[in-house]
């Protein structure tokens, strides 16, 4: 096989990977690496259609980054706020002189307002961590592959690594999740505090079922619902694109040949 037929393979092969409706973490390896063979002799003639939907794409591309890096702000925001409301509250409570006489609102803060001031927390997070996600897959597996499909190679590839799982990323298991899960913790343990503050000798079974076990309830009910979300959080070894529904076979390393 002559240099040129070689060259020719190689760049077919590429486009083939390129226009794939859905690929994995080898696709984008092999594609890289063809990328990188090529890249000295990819010649290519463009008319002003072209520059003018790559342009729009890369303007696309541009704005969905900063709404991703909006909602990072957001969540940073959000948690500081409401760690700041909860150490307010705290605090307040903390400077009763006499507990037994201000039990009530002693009890309102640790069962009632710190679970929810959490609760809050817990969905604006995990409401603009979705939003982060939705946009990071839609990048990584529709804008970024037809920009690298218009320009012929492995150009824009951040989005990509980071949801296919070749380079890590902060998701499920991640730090900020790890924070989440301490304000979780905090508002569990929020309405046992509230009992040892009072000091309230022999409490009724009734009042500490209430005290403790409504805002559980509550707490439990929310987990319910967000424990499912967290899914879409983690990794996808292959990304399907958004516009093109066709399924991925069985066999994902001999689709190219």
């Amino acid at each position: 096989m002559t240099p040129n037929e070689e060259i020719h393979k190689k760049e077919k092969e590429l486009q083939k990977l390129l226009s794939l409706p859905w690929r994995t973490a080898i696709d984008y390896q092999r594609i890289a690496s063809l990328s990188a063979e090529l890249s000295q002799q990819k010649k290519g003639v463009w008319e002003n259609k072209d520059r003018a939907e790559l342009t729009a794409l890369l303007a696309q591309y541009e704005s969905l980054r900063k709404e991703s890096l909006q909602t990072i702000t957001n969540r940073v925001q959000t948690m500081l706020l409401g760690i700041a409301a909860i150490g307010a509250l705290v605090g307040g409570t903390l400077t009763i002189e006499d507990p037994q006489l201000s039990r009530d609102i002693i009890y309102a803060v640790f069962s009632g307002a710190i679970p929810l001031v959490s609760v809050f927390i817990l969905f604006v997070w995990i409401s603009e961590a979705l939003r982060s996600a939705r946009v990071g897959y839609f990048l990584a597996a529709d804008v970024e592959s037809r920009i690298n499909q218009k320009l012929g190679s492995f150009t824009m590839n951040w989005e990509t690594g980071l949801w296919a799982g070749l380079q890590k990323r902060d998701e499920v298991w991640g730090p900020s999740m790890m924070a989440m899960m301490i304000l979780g913790i905090i508002s569990a343990a929020s309405p046992w505090c509230g009992l040892l503050l009072v000091g309230e000798k022999n409490p009724t079974l009734c009042r500490v079922a209430f005290l403790v076990g409504i805002p559980y309830l509550f707490l439990i009910v929310v987990a319910a619902c967000l424990f499912p979300k967290m899914k879409q959080l983690r990794n996808n070894p292959t990304l399907h694109s958004v516009f093109l529904k066709e399924p991925a076979p069985q066999e994902k390393s001999n689709r190219v040949k």
